[in-house]
């Protein structure tokens, strides 16, 4: 009968330690990556649903869209309100881009943008004022002129 050596029997089992230690590893950083794309599947799902909450609940707010897309004026306070609201749902298209652009989301509403862009005038307006588009990266204004206004 062979003898086991102590120290080979040792490092075999720390071997196979390490490897299930790795394979355990990988495991997680695939989880952690589903727990990511799920974030940010909420975290779009968030954005699109956050805005029409808005608009349905701040009366004020819907009131001065409504004239807005009709054409009429706008006091300061409704025509800052509208201007805010929609700035801020360019900010969170920017965020979406960002997403999109470093591979963690699949896809971009680009048709669904591109309809909100032409239904609403303050959002072509402010688009079309190159101080307000500085605010955003070169590469999300470059998308927006090429995906979303051209055409």
């Amino acid at each position: 009968m062979k003898k086991i050596d102590l120290g080979r029997a040792i490092k075999a089992i720390a071997e196979i330690a390490a490897i299930a230690g790795i394979a355990l590893l990988a495991y997680e950083l695939h989880q952690n990556n589903e727990l990511l794309e799920t974030q940010a599947s909420l975290a779009r799902l968030q954005n699109r649903v956050g805005a029409n909450t808005l608009l349905a609940t701040d009366s004020e707010l819907a009131t001065a869209v409504i004239k807005d897309q009709a054409g009429e004026p706008l006091s300061d306070l409704e025509a800052f309100k509208v201007e805010s609201q929609f700035a801020a749902t360019l900010a969170k298209w920017e965020w979406e881009y960002r997403q999109y652009a470093s591979g963690v989301d699949a896809d971009l509403p680009a048709e669904d943008w591109r309809a909100v862009f032409r239904s609403f005038p303050v959002m072509r307006r402010l688009w079309a004022d190159d101080k307000f588009k500085r605010r955003f990266s070169p590469q999300f204004a470059q998308f927006m002129d090429q995906k979303i206004v051209a055409p």
